[in-house]
């Protein structure tokens, strides 16, 4: 899992705001309102990505081993082992849809790249804050792109990762239609 390196990554940022002649003002958005959603951000990837991976392994090595054990035909007891195994790798991949940690974890980790993206630009005036020679000049136009994001990731986050979604039918129901 990525998450050590992720707060690395972040620290090096926080690093260069520290280090960086920035206003007080400047100074104060960065740490208190842009480092401090990062970090929820990140805080949501890594633990989207744990429930993931805790739920996806496991079934995905058990749903390999039911087959197996089916072919084994080892009796009684066998097919009970199998019986729960198979209810057990239901419930786990259930559980993951409901919680869509996947999805979470994915949005969550693209967020976080791409506001990371976005300070790294504003710290070194690249790219649409080339024309500033100093970041108090290039402030607005930083919480301006910062904001928006944030608020497309909200958006986001509600309408696509957090939606009811209608429960899915088995093939057969929607090959019929």
């Amino acid at each position: 899992m990525h998450v050590k390196s992720n707060h690395v990554d972040e620290e090096r940022l926080a690093e260069a705001i520290s280090a960086a002649s920035l206003s007080e003002q400047v100074d104060n958005y960065l740490t208190r309102r842009y480092l401090e959603y990062l970090r929820w951000l990140e805080d949501g990837s890594a633990s989207n990505l744990i429930v993931y991976y805790a739920l996806r392994i496991p079934a995905i090595v058990l749903a390999a081993l039911v087959p197996a054990l089916v072919a084994l035909d080892l009796g009684a007891t066998g097919r009970t082992i199998t019986v729960v195994l198979g209810v057990v790798v239901a419930a786990e991949t259930a559980l993951e849809h409901f919680l869509t940690s996947g999805q979470r974890w994915r949005h969550y980790r693209g967020s976080v790249e791409i506001l990371k993206s976005e300070g790294w630009l504003f710290l070194t005036l690249a790219g649409p804050y080339t024309a500033q020679q100093w970041h108090d000049a290039a402030f607005p136009t930083f919480v301006w792109r910062v904001e928006r994001l944030m608020r497309d990731e909200v958006r986001e986050y509600v309408t696509s990762i957090v939606t009811e979604q209608p429960p899915e039918q088995p093939a057969t129901a929607q090959a019929a239609r």
